[in-house]
């Protein structure tokens, strides 16, 4: 008799509530604890169920996961919650130009897609590197 298993896919939106506090801690590597106090310092803002509990998006991870890599980075928590907060301004080349100010959404995806862009050339460096240390050929 064939296999009759059916695959269902599921697809849910990065903005979609879907990890409690546990489990998106886990997926950062970080403890529960450390989420609920930088909800206090307003550096994340989980969705909360009817009932108080946390909920994540696979956004909200990824902002922790950032935060995290800050903090890793030696960053304090003060200084991470000033960056957050703070507008990009684009400036020009030209002196005669006004700055432009960038939409705060946009702004965080900026600098989300810079982190993640900084992280995967860490990733790269580190493997270059220990292929060079172990003598392999390293093309760039």
């Amino acid at each position: 008799m064939e296999d009759q298993t059916k695959r269902i896919s599921l697809v849910v939106h990065r903005q979609a509530p879907i990890y409690p506090t546990r489990t998106a801690a886990r997926l950062a590597g970080l403890s529960g604890r450390t989420l609920r106090a930088w909800e206090w310092q307003e550096l994340i803002t989980p969705a909360r169920t009817s009932g108080g509990y946390r909920l994540f998006s696979e956004e909200g991870v990824e902002r922790i996961r950032e935060i995290k890599a800050m903090r890793d980075q030696g960053m304090g928590l003060k200084g991470i919650q000033r960056l957050l907060l703070s507008p990009l301004v684009l400036l020009s080349d030209d002196p005669d130009e006004e700055p432009i100010e960038i939409d705060p959404g946009l702004t965080m995806r900026v600098r989300r897609a810079a982190a993640r862009a900084q992280m995967r050339v860490e990733a790269w460096v580190e493997r270059a590197m220990t292929h060079y240390l172990d003598g392999d050929e390293v093309r760039i």
